[in-house]
């Protein structure tokens, strides 16, 4: 009996040994090592692999291109009834008292420095101004001038198509001022930043193209007896006045479009002399700007107004 149980023990004991040999062993009698970490990696990189080849197969979308005729279309068609100006020292002077504007003088350093500018007033050269639009405000009154109106319809022109929604010319100048009784001062404020405008990049530098390269005379054709002449040479003479202005008549074999169809049409000549017109010369000078931006660069405006036709023997009808 005792034999029995002594074997049947021992054989229970050698059992279990080989059980727990068997869980604790590889086959070599070597610990086995985990297969399933290769398997995740390997899974991890083809996801990665995937993503990327995802994205790469995914076409960018091009930037929107800036189109800058739209731009000066849209600036044209919208210019607000009053063209944009003070017509009196009078409307300025209360204008001055009733808020806290910036006047701009557009003429170059020297001339300020000669002939004294409105007190209060800050100085940008024209040709530099799109370079310098920190320096002039969006959210207050900016007043523009210079010695004729001219430059100060350029420059006014141009800010307006930029957004600058709150300048206005004025048309009497710093020579008006002082004809009204007012001084004059060599003295002009120091420029203040006001931080660059959100507009356009591409915006910009064409309008910075455009003034910076103004040619001496800024654009003007002068005396319109020379006027005259050049359209018996070849000449276009193109009115810009509105419909109703053509009641005082109009000068003989003129193209007519007033200025806010300007942008529009096909009818404006780029292979001729174009001199351009209106009821007192601001408008034209509104023009110059929307026109040279347009391509047409053999355009020059005559700064005089309508009644200077008649004196230089126009026929007018």
């Amino acid at each position: 009996m005792r034999t029995s149980r002594t074997r049947s023990l021992t054989a229970a004991l050698l059992a279990l040994v080989m059980v727990l040999a068997a869980c604790g062993n590889g086959d070599n009698g070597e610990t086995a090592e985990p297969e399933d970490e290769p398997l995740a990696l390997d899974l991890e990189e083809d996801a990665e692999e995937a993503v990327e080849e995802e994205e790469e197969a995914v076409e960018e979308e091009p930037a929107e291109e800036f189109d800058l005729v739209a731009a000066v279309t849209e600036y044209t068609e919208t210019i607000p009834d009053g063209w944009m100006f003070i017509r009196t020292v009078e409307d300025l002077e209360e204008a001055i008292a009733a808020s806290d504007p910036v006047l701009l003088d557009v003429r170059t350093a020297a001339e300020v420095e000669e002939n004294g500018t409105i007190p209060g007033s800050i100085n940008i050269d024209l040709r530099d101004l799109a370079q310098n639009l920190q320096n002039v405000p969006t959210d207050q009154p900016v007043y523009v001038f210079c010695a004729t109106a001219w430059r100060a319809g350029l420059a006014t022109s141009a800010l307006r198509m930029l957004g600058y929604d709150n300048v206005l010319g004025f048309s009497p100048s710093a020579p008006g001022w002082e004809a009204a009784g007012n001084e004059l001062t060599m003295d002009v404020e120091p420029l203040v930043d006001y931080g660059a405008p959100d507009v356009e990049p591409e915006f910009v530098a064409a309008v910075d193209e455009f003034l910076s390269t103004l040619p001496e005379g800024y654009l003007t054709f002068p005396g319109a007896d020379n006027a005259l002449e050049a359209q018996e040479a070849g000449a276009v003479l193109l009115d810009i006045r509105q419909p109703d202005n053509f009641e005082e008549g109009y000068v003989a074999d003129a193209l007519t479009i007033p200025i806010r169809e300007l942008a529009a049409s096909d009818e404006i000549p780029t292979d001729t002399d174009v001199v351009v017109y209106c009821q007192t010369a601001w408008r034209t000078s509104l023009s110059m700007p929307i026109l040279h931006l347009l391509g047409y660069d053999n355009v020059r405006g005559f700064p005089g107004g309508f009644d200077a036709w008649a004196e230089a023997g126009a026929e007018i009808f």
